[in-house]
């Protein structure tokens, strides 16, 4: 299993995001540069994080996570939401991403709104946006 892979850098209690997120979903082809992961619940990063590796404090339910063993992902309807959202660059990448999410989880637009309307409300419209470009 992908996530398996990224044991040595996923410290316990943290979560993969975003492209790496992606990565262990099978929908982009490398877990990216730095690998993106985020503490789990309200906690604080540490400040000691492996080379290559972004710890981000994104708040994340537990019902946005699936765990694997000790190692954890947001879940792809939450990766899918993360990378409209969080992303500061929408590349070719993160479209491609963003659209086989979609695919796999047969959701039509008013079920990405919905669910982007249901999350943080910071970049919701920067995510929308990039939703319509898919």
């Amino acid at each position: 299993m992908r996530l398996a892979a990224l044991d040595p850098w996923i410290a316990p209690g943290h979560i993969a995001v975003l492209t790496t997120a992606a990565w262990v979903w099978g929908v982009i082809s490398e877990p990216g540069h730095p690998l993106h992961t985020t503490t789990a619940g309200r906690r604080r990063g540490s400040r000691n994080a492996p080379p290559g590796v972004r710890v981000h404090q994104f708040w994340t339910p537990d019902a946005d996570t699936v765990q694997f063993g000790a190692a954890a992902v947001t879940t792809p309807g939450r990766t899918l939401c993360d990378l409209l959202r969080l992303t500061e660059e929408f590349t070719r990448l993160h479209r491609r991403a963003c659209r086989l999410l979609r695919y796999r989880l047969a959701w039509d637009a008013p079920r990405i709104s919905a669910a982007l309307a249901s999350g943080a409300a910071p970049y919701r419209a920067r995510a929308l946006e990039r939703l319509r470009q898919l």
